[in-house]
């Protein structure tokens, strides 16, 4: 497992694109507050789990627009061991 600390995911794209095999990311208290701002991980085509807890997970359509750009994401709203709420995005 490898660990990447930034102030914001666009300042750790560099780091996160030299790990192709990444699957899973972990976005806590990263500022996000508009879902353009996740477009920055489109490059990371292995993605399939996230957990997010930051402001954008109340930005209305959140999950539709990561559906629509993430098809195989599955989304957690916590990762501190008790999950709060696991999305399948496609279903």
């Amino acid at each position: 497992m490898r660990y990447v600390h930034a102030g914001s995911i666009a300042a750790a794209m560099p780091s996160l694109l030299q790990l192709p095999a990444l699957t899973l990311l972990i976005l806590e208290d990263n500022s996000l507050h508009s879902l353009a701002q996740l477009d920055v991980l489109l490059p990371l085509k292995g993605l399939v789990e996230m957990f997010v807890s930051n402001p954008v997970m109340n930005v209305k359509w959140f999950r539709p627009y990561l559906a629509f750009r993430f098809p195989a994401l599955q989304v957690r709203s916590s990762y501190d061991g008790n999950l709060v709420k696991t999305w399948n995005l496609t279903t």
